[in-house]
């Protein structure tokens, strides 16, 4: 998940608890209520929470990087991205040395079928401009982003891949899509075509009778996110506030896509055989306050 900063709060429900909530600064962004904007964090992720009520929480596991690029080469390598020269989104977009080895080459190596979809972000990559009369507010939309060949998901582990190479991609008719090496068209809102995406994979996996590594990773809630999600996620949040409502009904995009992809697992058979890891690829905002219960639950002073 792309969360741009929604691990600024310690994943435990205790932190939505308004008493809790009163002993803290919080910046009020979005000129909305606590009580409201507590309510609708709550409502935003009943799967996720459920997920976390019958697995297990890693309290004392971390993020490698405050923005994608670095994070995401550190889960795909499982290295402090420092090691190899990757301090910053630009760092990545230069493309993670070759010499690294991917999680997902190590599955192949043991018959897994594997499948990257949704944000890439690991490329050397090129943008090419679109028209400017297709050019919109959403800047994932201004240019297309081809990946290098070298840096392709599919040479990097992947048997599969749909999705975008760059740091976002719009939440509507993006023109950076892709199906391997080739452009594909949007469909609808990102985060159901992405989920769609998944299911088949895990179908395929049931077909080819393969054990499989899917990558799942979601574009929501990454900024610009200026349009509405379709009506069966905004509809269920009224904060006072459009942007808190689109940022909110986009993070509850991909707990219901989550409960599909679970749902067909189980319709499968393969939920009881599979291991399912949800996490960020952000760490805190950057520029915001460290909250006081993360210092004392995880981080030691410094």
């Amino acid at each position: 998940m792309d969360d741009l900063g929604y691990g600024q709060l310690p994943f435990d429900k205790g932190s939505f608890d308004p008493k809790t909530m009163e002993n803290r600064e919080v910046v009020d962004t979005y000129k909305i209520g606590i009580d409201k904007a507590i309510e609708a964090a709550q409502k935003s992720t009943p799967t996720l929470l459920s997920l976390m009520d019958e697995g297990v929480r890693f309290t004392n596991g971390y993020v490698a990087h405050g923005v994608s690029g670095p994070s995401r080469a550190a889960i795909m390598t499982g290295r402090a991205p420092a090691r190899f020269g990757v301090y910053s989104n630009t760092d990545a977009q230069d493309g993670i040395p070759l010499t690294e080895t991917f999680l997902p080459e190590l599955f192949q190596n043991h018959g897994y079928y594997t499948a990257a979809v949704g944000k890439w972000h690991l490329s050397k990559i090129s943008n090419v401009p679109v028209p400017e009369d297709k050019q919109t507010r959403d800047y994932h939309d201004n240019f297309t982003t081809f990946s290098a060949e070298e840096w392709q998901p599919q040479n990097r582990g992947f048997d599969y891949f749909m999705g975008f190479h760059a740091a976002g991609t719009a939440y509507y008719n993006s023109p950076s899509l892709f199906k391997n090496r080739e452009r594909v068209p949007a469909k609808g809102y990102i985060s159901d075509q992405l989920t769609d995406e998944a299911i088949g994979v895990v179908d395929r996996a049931k077909t080819l009778d393969q054990p499989f590594m899917l990558y799942l990773a979601y574009n929501a809630p990454h900024l610009p996110n200026d349009n509405p999600a379709p009506d069966q996620y905004q509809k269920q949040f009224n904060t006072g506030s459009q942007t808190a409502d689109n940022y909110y009904a986009s993070v509850y995009s991909v707990d219901q896509g989550v409960k599909r992809i679970l749902e067909q697992l189980k319709k499968n058979g393969q939920y009881d055989n599979t291991i399912i890891l949800f996490t960020s690829d952000n760490g805190a905002v950057i520029d915001g306050p460290l909250p006081l219960e993360v210092v004392n639950k995880n981080w030691p002073p410094s």
